[in-house]
């Protein structure tokens, strides 16, 4: 069942082989997102298809602004220049008993055990005056958000391998995706993978469009060329020719003007075909570079999320070894000091429609679920 959109999720509208730049906008608590030259559209309740099928029958024959320096300075978008993709999804709630309640980024994959994790997890005592009661709770959190971190850097590697197509994808690396997400995530991370290919291959695809209609505009050109280039030996032939006519009294002077007329101007187009050719061949090394800047930005963009991913890791890492010092410490004392039960409960839906109910911690979450954590201290 396609994801349907709702309040608070970001999305982004890229205008393929165009300007302007992608806009990002987030869906308002009415329902509604805008775009500019396009307008306002009701997105609550749609799936992303949905909402994109209407905005691309909205797009038909709008003028945007091209790119700076490319002729004309207006284009028209049809539903081929556009590609509309959920950039974020409204944030997870976690409130109850963890470290730190609020609001939760949403990670496709991750588990009702990994969001609380990100909550900071369970706190057992409310003000945290027993850390090493917490630590058991608090370390299986970070082990499942160092799962999804892992999750997402190898995703990143399969993109930077550049396949052309989820289908290029090998099973084995299908395989450890389910390892690290479960079946489920890992359709997510495919489906996530073959958006980003979708998206690379279709802005590929636009500008190389270009430079064919830039190829075949130059071979008329060269040929128009060839053919101007013979009219105007020929001109130049009969002029010369007409001109000794003359000398013999021959011929008059308004033939005489006539052919030189006609050799000019078989001259200036020949000159005008010369710098049309140039201006061509111009645009196709623009749009060559444009294609090598595009496929540069794509990996860059990829290694600074490895980056960002890789220093987030290293810091989780240490808070690990924190956790596993601290249960270490405690010589398995604190299994032995107080008996508790931890409950999650879990509210999913739009705000006049929403169900709660009792969650496992290996459960998937949703965008927008408002995940509740209570602790009870058992009697012995």
């Amino acid at each position: 069942m396609p994801y349907r959109l709702q309040p608070g999720d970001e999305l982004s509208l890229s205008y393929l082989g165009l300007g302007p730049a992608p806009h990002i906008a987030t869906i308002g608590p009415s329902g509604e997102i805008g775009f500019p030259y396009l307008g306002t559209f009701f997105a609550a309740g749609l799936s992303l298809g949905d909402l994109e099928r209407e905005i691309e029958q909205a797009a038909v024959g709008v003028e945007v602004p091209n790119l700076p320096g490319r002729d004309p300075p207006f284009a028209v978008l049809n539903a081929e220049n556009l590609f509309l993709e959920i950039s974020r999804f409204r944030p997870i709630t976690i409130i109850g008993q963890v470290a730190q309640p609020g609001a939760v980024e949403f990670a496709p994959g991750m588990s009702v055990r990994g969001a609380i994790g990100a909550g900071g997890g369970v706190e057992i005592f409310q003000g945290g005056t027993a850390p090493a009661l917490e630590a058991p709770a608090q370390l299986r959190a970070a082990l499942e958000l160092r799962r999804l971190l892992r999750a997402s850097l190898f995703k990143n590697e399969i993109l930077l391998r550049a396949p052309t197509s989820v289908e290029d994808i090998p099973e084995e690396d299908v395989a450890a995706l389910s390892e690290f997400l479960g079946d489920e995530g890992a359709s997510a991370a495919i489906e996530e993978i073959g958006l980003a290919i979708s998206e690379r291959t279709l802005a590929i695809q636009a500008l190389n469009t270009r430079i064919e209609l830039v190829d075949q505009r130059i071979e008329r050109l060269r040929a128009a060329f060839d053919n101007y280039s013979s009219a105007s030996v020929t001109g130049e032939e009969r002029l010369a020719r007409i001109l000794e006519m003359m000398d013999r009294g021959l011929t008059t002077e308004e033939t005489v003007n006539n052919v030189r007329l006609a050799a000019l101007a078989a001259s200036t187009r020949l000159l005008t075909i010369e710098s049309d050719i140039f201006g061509s061949q111009s645009e196709r090394e623009r749009l060559l570079a444009e294609i090598e800047r595009t496929e540069n930005e794509y990996r860059t963009d990829l290694f600074s999320q490895n980056q960002d991913l890789n220093r987030e890791l290293s810091q989780l890492e240490g808070r690990i070894e924190g956790l596993q010092a601290v249960l270490l410490g405690s010589g398995g004392a604190v299994s032995q000091q107080v008996d508790t039960s931890v409950e999650v409960f879990i509210y999913r839906g739009s705000p006049d429609a929403e169900e709660g109910r009792l969650a496992a911690m290996n459960e998937a979450v949703q965008p927008g679920d408002i995940i509740e954590v209570t602790v009870t201290m058992n009697d012995d």
